[in-house]
């Protein structure tokens, strides 16, 4: 009786409600202004309008809904179709009123809403898109070369089949895993071409596509760039997709929920709200990387001749008759140029590649360069299967970290092996190989060895092999010499096939040649000399073994400074080594000077590595600790430590190097003048030429030097991750004029600072990224005075100075990365051109 009663009650309300109850709009502050353009991502709206003010909040009575649509559906269809168009018009002015705009139809308005929402998201995924799109054009032509190979390999055996030669000489090279003189009948490889040729069409209509899209996001990605990306077709597409989905749910509640979640949150990163009748109506974007890529190639224009529609092209053309015919015969001539395009020499090397191992298939695959030198192998080999056997037994050993043991023939010199000479002064060890060895498929392992172990860091297993070459041939080496210092010291290096040739790495045989250190005695020698005077640890022997060059610098720093004093810094050197290279000892543990020195060579790599982004690990690691050494240990153990040992850890020293106009800096250092270091005077030079140039000449300037250098190195460190140094276009303004990343505004009348040699990038550099020098400027003079009425009683840093450059950048179109590599460069100018003070806050003012 009861449930009756409620039902008669729910009837009654269902039938009686008002319609027009849910009918309140509520707008937040002021939304005129503009036409729903904008090129920020954000509505236009007036200036002072916060972006919390941007937002529209419908409110549409939900006690009255609840209590209400449900029943009046269930009961009164008509009356609730009339309540949900009487919430679209709601949804509709409030949009207008929103855009400051009339719409023919709620829809119009949806689609501003959906450009909205995915304006931002869209931007973003175009750049994305643009890469993504090269690396698949990448991958795609990869699968192609391997598909016309794999076409060209089995055409081969189908003639051979047709000709009657079932038994080959190549029957153990594979396609797709199986061995070709598994295919004996022309009807069992008709179906494997066959299904190849499927494959190669499909992936080449992905490959055209992804071609095709390549200049039209580039054309999307130059809308971005010049503030037009809201008007933009592929906003529009996605806009339509925007409103499709809003209309997508199955209730009419749901529905219009969504657009009122979709409108309330346009500027709001929200991904999902409660609806009220228990669903979970998302806010979805649809500008994704693919979207973009496929909209991309669909609006070229442009077909593959693979695509089913480029039949339908063809009837158009010629006509419908014709066209089928058309079609097969150009499909066919394409698919002959390409398999012609593959010489047999290339079918049968990926031939012999897929008859290896999947694992060692695999990484040769991720390896392009030694995959090149693989096949040259199997080709001097005939692709036999000897050739292969003796890769997979290279790779299998390699890749499990097991011994590699190959016959004595391999590693004795058939003849007497040559070593290191006045005409061979980077040569370690050259052998050459017997007849039997050559047999046995070692012809040509030693050009594999180089292009494997010069592409890869595998120096312990590199080691192994050389150290075998060495014993075998005479050449002592001591076991305390482990395998991984030799992999590091020396190089298998390319030479003809029957020799294996060994030179010492980064060109130190010159090195230790020069200083009268031969191969047999240096491996002996040079460390021991050192330990014997030092006690090295284990750890240092063995990074000094890999970097003879710094042995030597320490050495000599031995021999030419045997004082007490210069016997200590050289063990805290030795300390600091391991901190910084063997991670052997805490910085915790080092004592003053090596505080000094840990933090010089910390800063000297990281100079090195913003300046020379291309430089390896070990070459960066080689420069910053000959730096300590020509620098000179007596020098850094004379510089005061700013502050306390924290701040030198973090990069705070006097003593600081850079790399000058000339070319020929050796060190700025803050150094005391004779006699007065009790009274704590100091001058601030740079040497350059071998001529001391002062840079501060006293107290005051000294002490602004140190903060400035240390501003400009927390400056480079902030923004050093994800930087790309594009150098091309820049050098000083005299020369290349253009753009200071640096503004020079900001160090008119400083001390040593010179607007036209200080580091520019050229209009035409801008302009390869669609931006004017002027449209920077305009970005600097807001950004700056932006921050000065932020700041009004602060003094400017280079911190702030390289966030504002960079984000002005940044505004105006130039990439992140890039915009952060100019102004890490012209950072490091300020500090070589030996500017220690911003005198202005560009466009407003003196700098307090």
């Amino acid at each position: 009786m009861k449930k009756i009663i409620s039902y008669l009650i729910i009837v009654f309300i269902g039938i009686t409600t008002n319609i027009n109850a849910q009918d309140q709009i509520i707008d937040i502050g002021d939304f005129g202004g503009g036409t729903g353009g904008g090129t920020t991502g954000d509505f236009p709206r007036r200036d002072g309008d916060k972006d919390s003010e941007s937002d529209i909040v419908i409110d549409f009575n939900f006690n009255s809904v609840i209590t209400s649509h449900g029943i009046i559906e269930a009961v009164n269809r008509s009356r609730a179709n009339q309540w949900a168009a009487r919430q679209h018009g709601i949804i509709k002015t409030a949009l207008e009123n929103r855009f400051n705009k009339q719409y023919n139809h709620l829809n119009d308005g949806l689609r501003d809403v959906g450009r909205t929402i995915e304006n931002n998201f869209a931007k973003r995924n175009v750049h994305s898109a643009l890469s993504n799109t090269h690396s698949r054009i990448s991958e795609k032509t990869k699968v192609r070369n391997r598909a016309l190979k794999g076409l060209k390999l089995l055409q081969y055996r189908r003639a051979e089949i047709a000709s009657g030669r079932l038994n080959t000489n190549y029957g153990h090279l594979k396609y797709n895993n199986t061995p070709i003189k598994n295919y004996r009948s022309t009807a069992s490889i008709d179906a494997v071409i066959n299904q190849a040729v499927s494959s190669y069409q499909n992936n080449e209509v992905l490959l055209d596509k992804a071609k095709f899209a390549i200049p039209e996001i580039q054309a999307i990605q130059s809308e971005i760039w010049a503030g037009r990306f809201f008007q933009h077709d592929l906003l529009t597409a996605i806009g339509n997709k925007q409103v499709a989905y809003m209309y997508s749910p199955n209730s009419a509640l749901a529905e219009i929920d969504l657009m009122q979640t979709y409108a309330n949150n346009m500027t709001a990163q929200i991904s999902y709200v409660a609806s009220l009748d228990n669903e979970t109506i998302k806010i979805k974007y649809f500008g994704t990387i693919d979207f973009i890529r496929d909209y991309a190639a669909n609006a070229s224009g442009n077909i593959s001749l693979y695509d089913p529609a480029y039949l339908d092209y063809l009837r158009k053309k010629v006509g419908f008759l014709s066209a089928h015919y058309e079609w097969i015969r150009l499909k066919n001539q394409n698919l002959t140029q390409g398999i012609n395009s593959v010489s047999l020499d290339e079918t049968l090397g990926e031939g012999a590649i897929s008859a290896m191992s999947t694992r060692n298939k695999n990484f040769l695959e991720n390896r392009p360069g030694l995959k090149s030198e693989v096949i040259r192998y199997f080709k001097d080999y005939e692709y036999n299967q000897t050739s292969i056997n003796q890769i997979n037994n290279l790779l299998n050993n390699l890749i499990d970290g097991n011994d590699y043991i190959l016959s004595n023939s391999f590693y004795q010199s058939y003849t007497t092996p040559a070593v290191q000479s006045s005409a061979n002064k980077d040569l370690a060890l050259r052998t050459k190989l017997s007849s039997s060895a050559v047999n046995s498929g070692f012809s040509g392992l030693g050009n594999v060895f180089a292009k494997l172990f010069t592409e890869n860091n595998f120096n312990a297993f590199e080691g192994e092999l050389i150290r075998n070459f060495f014993t075998k041939n005479g050449i002592a080496v001591p076991l305390y010499i482990q395998e991984e210092w030799l992999g590091a010291a020396f190089q298998f290096t390319t030479d003809s096939d029957n020799f294996i040739r060994i030179n010492y790495n980064q060109g130190s045989g010159v090195l230790l040649w020069n200083n009268h250190i031969r191969t047999q005695n240096y491996l002996n020698n040079l460390i021991q000399n050192l330990d014997s005077n030092l006690g090295l640890d284990t750890r240092t022997e063995g990074f000094l073994f890999k970097h003879p060059e710094i042995a030597l610098e320490f050495e000599k720093s031995l021999t030419n400074n045997n004082s007490t004093f210069n016997q200590n810094l050289l063990k805290e050197a030795e300390k600091a080594i391991l901190a910084d290279c063997c991670n052997g000892l805490s910085s915790l543990h080092l004592g003053t000077a090596g505080l000094r020195i840990a933090t010089f060579v910390r800063y000297e790599k990281n100079r090195l590595k913003a300046l020379h982004p291309d430089w390896s690990s070990y070459k960066l690691t080689k420069e910053a600790w000959i730096s300590v050494f020509q620098t000179g240990l007596d020098i850094i153990g004379m510089v005061p430590i700013i502050g306390e040992i924290a701040d030198v850890i973090n990069g705070a020293i006097y003593l600081i190097r850079g790399d000058y106009a000339n070319a020929t800096i050796s060190a700025i250092a803050l150094i005391p003048i004779g006699g007065q270091v009790a009274t704590g005077t100091r001058v601030a030079v740079k040497v350059v030429d071998n001529v001391v140039i002062p840079i501060a000449k006293n107290a005051d300037e000294v002490r602004k030097l140190v903060d400035f250098t240390q501003s400009a190195n927390r400056a480079i460190n902030a923004i050093q991750s994800g930087v790309r140094i594009i150098t091309e276009g820049t050098g000083a303004y005299k020369t290349v004029r253009g753009h200071h990343p640096m503004a020079k505004k900001a160090f008119e009348a400083a001390t040593n600072y010179n607007y036209k040699e200080a580091f520019s990038v050229s209009a035409n550099s801008l302009n390869s990224f669609g931006v004017a020098h002027s449209t920077i400027t305009g970005k600097q003079r807001s950004l700056y005075t932006a921050w000065k009425n932020a700041n009004p009683n602060i003094k400017m840093t280079l911190e702030d100075m390289a966030t504002i450059e960079i984000q002005a950048m940044k505004n105006a179109g130039i990439p992140e990365d890039v915009a952060k590599g100019w102004v890490l460069k012209a950072i490091e100018d300020l500090k070589n051109q030996g500017v220690f003070e911003i005198k202005n806050i560009p466009w407003n003012g003196v700098n307090l």
